[in-house]
Order: structure tokens, then sequence, then C-alpha cells
């Protein structure tokens, strides 16, 4: 599961510096949610510059009609991944955020957890797996 998830990230990554013609060291993709009771929303920023909102559609790259159901899997997986973090970090979740980045032109995926505009550490992504 963590390969499939790394290499989604990956692609999402490669794809948003074509699309959005920005230098890929400087693309995140923000996974955030005002609170317990709403989904998460997902932002493409330039550092910290917000670029434009995203869909989880876009990040997946599925297309108009998701047979499978993935989009609604992927986001309630993200949605307890986001209140489990601000539980275990006790943090209020409205101001926790995973920014997902790369530092090598070939789109190797890492993940930091933000409160805020503030970096406070690095994750796996087996902590947002598991």
């Amino acid at each position: 599961m963590e390969k499939k998830v790394d290499a989604a990230m990956k692609d999402a990554l490669l794809r948003f510096k074509e699309k959005d013609t920005r230098l890929i060291t400087n693309l995140r993709i923000q996974i955030q949610s005002e609170g317990e009771q709403y989904p998460p929303s997902y932002q493409l920023l330039d550092k910290t510059e917000k670029i434009r909102d995203l869909t989880l559609k876009e990040i997946l790259n599925i297309g108009t009609v998701d047979v499978l159901s993935k989009e609604a899997r992927v986001e309630q997986f993200l949605h307890e991944a986001i209140k489990r973090t601000s539980k275990e970090d006790n943090m209020d979740i409205a101001l926790i955020n995973f920014r997902i980045f790369t530092r090598v032109e070939s789109g190797i995926p890492e993940i930091y957890l933000y409160k805020g505009d503030q970096p406070v550490k690095p994750l796996q992504t087996n902590d947002i797996l598991n």
C-alpha cells in the first residue's frame, strides 16, 4: 500500500509541475480539514503561496466517472488520518495540514506536518496509513 501511495503522490507532483509550469521542488500539495465534521480540502502551493484549489480527483488523476469509488475511499481515509494526527499531536484539527512535496526533480515525495504555516515534523507514508 505504501508504494502505491508514494507512486500516486509522485505522479501528482510531476503532473502539476507540467500543468502549472512551476519548479517541482517549489510545489506543495496541502491537505487540511476545517474540523472533524468537514471533509479535507486540497490546495496547490508554490512554497507557501496558494496557486489554486485542487480536487481529490485531480490529485489522484481520476476521470469524470469514478467507477471504483476511489475518491470517496481515499477522502475518508485522509480525513481519519487528519483526525488521528490531531489527537496524537494534541493540536486543533483546523490548524494542522499535511504538505506533500519533493526535494528532487524526479519527484520522490515527502510529507511534512504543519500547524498553520509552521512546520512541525516530517511524516512517513506509514504514519498516515496506520
